[in-house]
């Protein structure tokens, strides 16, 4: 984390936590209707109705990810070990870390980490 300064390290911490406060209350929002999702799903609905289900339900779940990974963003920074990537041990560049900043992976690995998963690498989201 040597290459990012005091200031950039501020406001990544800020930026993480308006977005983990904003995914908290998406959540929050969104919790009758995933408790309606769980107790309503039942097989004799119609194709469509558990299309919709399945959408919704995923959209809910990359959500929750997107959370943990900023949480988990927040710890790295807390702990000195933000801005290192946990393949290769290598500093993840500021630019990267200031676009992404809960990237976890340099370009360099999450373009490895895409090409093996066939383009289906874990998404950095924020």
């Amino acid at each position: 984390m040597k290459s990012l300064t005091k200031k950039q390290q501020r406001e990544i911490f800020e930026t993480l936590s308006k977005e983990e406060s904003r995914l908290r209350r998406v959540l929050e929002d969104d919790a009758g209707d995933v408790k309606d999702l769980q107790s309503g799903w039942q097989e004799r609905d119609s194709p469509s109705e558990n299309n919709l289900r399945t959408v919704e339900w995923s959209q809910f779940s990359s959500l929750t990810d997107a959370l943990t990974e900023i949480e988990a963003a927040k710890e790295r920074l807390k702990e000195g070990v933000y801005g290192i990537c946990e393949t290769c041990d290598e500093e993840i560049s500021p630019q990267r870390l200031l676009a992404l900043p809960a990237a976890r992976l340099c370009v360099a690995c999450q373009e490895s980490a895409e090409s093996q998963s066939g383009g289906r690498g874990r998404p950095v989201t924020l």
